[in-house]
């Protein structure tokens, strides 16, 4: 049985199309909030200024952050940073890194200046990259990082408070 305590409450923007909903019986401790988010397009209820995750639906979509709406979206990791948050991913459904060394997506950008993006968006913002083939592989994947900013931030809170 789940109690409340036990619920993982996910955020999930208004303006996502075609958002990635944990639902049951699969995911029968999670509860799906659509709200309007600051940066991201997922996050946990009440860590909305600690963490986001980013989803792409495609390398096509992903090159597009690379090079025609790049100001936009490195503006959006700053201002992330900017605003202290903690954990920040970006999950990419559709492809893996190699399809983007061996050029397998449609855009003009070249494979090294598209690796050289992804490179400097980790180490620049502390963007932590994930690839995923399926909805059900992603559904997984955003499963287990909610999960495990819930544990860090309960465990947080016990050492304040001294239990």
């Amino acid at each position: 049985m789940t109690t409340k305590l036990d619920i993982i409450p996910i955020a999930y923007d208004t303006r996502e199309q075609q958002p990635w909903l944990l639902i049951k019986p699969d995911y029968a401790d999670v509860e799906m909030v659509r709200k309007k988010l600051d940066c991201g397009d997922y996050c946990l209820v009440g860590a909305e200024d600690l963490m986001a995750l980013e989803k792409k639906r495609s390398l096509d979509e992903l090159a597009r952050c690379c090079a025609q709406d790049r100001a936009r979206f490195e503006r959006e990791l700053q201002r992330m940073c900017d605003a202290g948050y903690r954990w920040k991913w970006l999950i990419t459904q559709g492809g893996r890194y190699i399809d983007i060394c061996e050029g397998n997506y449609r855009s003009r950008l070249n494979p090294l200046s598209f690796t050289q993006t992804l490179t400097k968006w980790e180490d620049r913002y502390g963007l932590r990259l994930r690839f995923v083939d399926t909805d059900t592989e992603a559904l997984k994947l955003v499963y287990s990082i909610m999960r495990y900013v819930q544990r860090e931030l309960r465990m947080e809170r016990a050492e304040r408070s001294g239990g």
